[in-house]
């Protein structure tokens, strides 16, 4: 960074005083050629500091102006900011602050502030500054890494300024190698990427079948090119990965791996167990989301072949399940989810899984975020019908992903390990600002400590915390594959996500409610849910769907988490067993998890039902379904009920 310097003309000097508030002029030109650039930010931040700050936590921006075509742009400043600290904000460039200084990345931070040579310009009267900005990636080449069975994968380097080697991170990927702007900001910071096309993807060679070479087995895609990073002159012997979803399961998969080098992950919204976090939820084909993906990304048909020809978890399935290797895993990750995500469980139980059980190196070195959000959507208040509190958008500094990166490839000392291992966010009534809900909390681990509470379901569409007192009961539907109950909301992708009014599905004739009283008090509700049930089909197969809802005092029943079993796995997803027409089962669904405080005044509803369609694909027996409601066969709800004094709130 020190060349930087020598090319970096940065001048500030006083003007004429104007009355009232200054004006600072300036103007951004590009480094070797002094072309004006356009479409630079450029912010002032005040230097009054709050008494306590985090390092790697972002400077309040007081003003912000973009440079015009000449490269050109103008603040003015109210005259409450005598000195101030300036700044570019380009995406593409190497940043500097005033006083000749560069940084890295996008915004400047707290930690920025410490370094040799920043100023404060005065701005108790007019002043001008110029900055000459250089590309933040030097070089960017394409190259063909051939694996040991002479597969050849297109990979693409990008490189920071200088003639140094950094800590490299690694980018797999399905959906094209050229990421120029997401390099930038990593070249940025100070680190190469190399950005990969997986095998059978774009420009590489080969034939995708649903992530089987980026794992453990026969072939091994990402140790490889892990093992060819490490022999680049430019690797400085440190190596990370990021991205998420399918590029976030190229990471998991890699995990159990364990190349050498690898020394740190970064993953967000991804499943570690393929079968039952994507593919077969419950035992039941996940339709719109497989066949979405499948059809928008134009898999080839021995793709689509081999994952509908494995209905069952087997040997396929145990080489795309993290849960079968992991005490093969060494590195440390960071696991981003979110409450209504297509992948909930599986961020869920990938850090607490590795956290409990990973090996040397990753045991106990695991961290978890996860908000209100659905698949990627981390950047807005807005979650399907719901709109959160602007809280709901960042938990802090822990989710600047370079407080993890810079930790573990660059050995700063960012704090990030001393902070709790879980931040959650507590969702609660938005219509309500006054709810114990909707506030991020912190935990050392997950699940949180909760009470199983078990909420039993009742002939008369009551959910009550006492069983049944009748011997007999029973809720009985008539359910038809060519009128399956359809899918609003939920933890989707192809369709309407997130937290939505299922009113117009509750309806159903094939809709079962049940539903507390109005709450006299609110009850928080974190971690995993269940659904015991005791039922009967007069088809040898049946699928049971449960859903969890928060009924809002307007009759609004919001869809919170949902779950599916196709009951010829009720005994193992391994082997399929026929039910007996008649026959009363108990059988568990698993809805996965969420966090909630139910306010005072709603009520928690479960909706059972033998279809979710396109959600999940329907089942093709016409059956009369039956749920059996009574002392001696007690369908009930098993909800994590937390006590107010055991929450932590950050």
């Amino acid at each position: 960074m020190k060349k930087c310097l020598l090319i970096l003309l940065a001048f500030s000097v006083a003007l004429p005083a104007v009355s009232g508030a200054a004006v600072l002029k300036g103007r951004v030109l590009a480094a070797g050629s002094g072309r004006p650039v356009a479409k630079i930010q450029v912010g002032i931040a005040s230097t009054q500091l709050p008494s306590k700050i985090k390092p790697y936590g972002k400077i309040p921006v007081r003003k912000i102006a973009v440079t015009d075509k000449n490269g050109e742009f103008l603040i003015e400043t109210d005259q409450s900011c005598k000195d101030a600290f300036v700044f570019t904000q380009s995406l593409s460039h190497i940043n500097r602050l005033s006083g000749n200084v560069p940084f890295c990345g996008r915004e400047p931070r707290y930690r920025d502030l410490e370094l040799d040579g920043v100023d404060a310009l005065d701005l108790s009267q007019d002043a001008e500054i110029e900055f000459v900005l250089e590309p933040a990636i030097r070089s960017q080449r394409t190259v063909r890494i051939a694996m040991s069975d002479s597969t050849v994968l297109y990979s693409i380097v990008y490189l920071p300024p200088g003639n140094d080697s950094w800590p490299v991170l690694l980018w797999r990927t399905p959906y094209g190698a050229s990421i120029r702007d997401f390099a930038a900001e990593f070249c940025q910071n100070g680190y190469a990427v190399v950005a990969q096309d997986i095998r059978g993807r774009y420009f590489s060679k080969g034939l995708w079948v649903m992530f089987r070479d980026d794992a453990w087995g026969e072939n091994k895609d990402g140790y490889e090119t892990a093992e060819w990073i490490l022999k680049q002159e430019w690797c400085n012997g440190k190596i990370g990965t990021f991205g998420g979803s399918a590029v976030g399961i190229t990471q998991l998969l890699l995990a159990p791996a364990a190349p050498p080098g690898l020394a740190c992950q970064h993953v967000l919204f991804a499943g570690q167990d393929l079968y039952n976090q994507m593919v077969y939820q419950g035992g039941a084909f996940r339709k719109s989301l497989i066949e979405g993906w499948f059809k928008q990304q134009k898999f080839k048909p021995e793709a689509v072949d081999a994952v509908k020809g494995h209905p069952c978890y087997d040997e396929f399935w145990k080489g795309l399940n993290v849960n079968e290797k992991l005490g093969s895993i060494r590195a440390p990750i960071l696991h981003i989810g979110g409450w209504f995500d297509l992948f909930t469980q599986g961020q869920l139980d990938s850090f607490s899984n590795i956290q409990a059980s990973g090996g040397e190196g990753a045991k106990g070195r695991q961290k978890l975020i996860i908000g209100p959000w659905v698949h990627y959507a981390i950047g807005s208040r807005k979650q399907g019908e719901l709109v959160f509190p602007a809280n709901s958008l960042d938990p802090g500094p822990v989710m600047d992903q370079f407080c993890w990166f810079d930790y573990w490839l660059k050995g700063a000392d960012t704090g990030i390990m001393k902070d709790p291992a879980v931040y959650y966010y507590v969702m609660g009534d938005v219509d309500d600002n006054k709810t114990p809900g909707n506030k991020w909390r912190t935990s050392d681990t997950w699940p949180v400590p909760a009470k199983a509470t078990k909420l039993y379901l009742n002939r008369d569409g009551i959910l009550a915390i006492d069983k049944p007192d009748k011997n007999s009961g029973v809720d009985t539907f008539f359910y038809s594959p060519s009128d399956p109950a359809p899918t609003k909301g939920g933890q989707e992708l192809y369709q309407a996500m997130g937290p939505m009014d299922q009113r117009s599905v509750e309806r159903r004739q094939d809709v079962l409610t049940y539903s507390t009283p109005a709450l006299k008090e609110p009850v928080e509700v974190t971690g995993r849910i269940k659904a015991r049930l005791f039922v009967s089909s007069t088809a040898t197969d049946a699928d049971f769907t449960a859903k969890l809802c928060d009924v809002y005092p307007d009759g609004r029943s919001m869809l919170l988490t949902d779950g599916i079993l196709s009951a010829k796995y009720r005994n193992s997803f391994e082997k399929p067993e026929p039910l007996e027409p008649g026959k009363v089962y108990e059988i568990e669904i698993d809805l996965w998890s969420t966090s909630i405080v139910f306010n005072k005044g709603h009520k928690i509803r479960v909706a059972v039902s033998s279809s979710n369609f396109p959600r999940f694909e329907a089942n093709p027996n016409t059956a009369v379904n039956s749920v059996y409601c009574s002392s001696g066969n007690p369908s009930c709800v098993i909800l994590p009920v937390v006590p107010p004094a055991k929450a932590k709130t950050k």
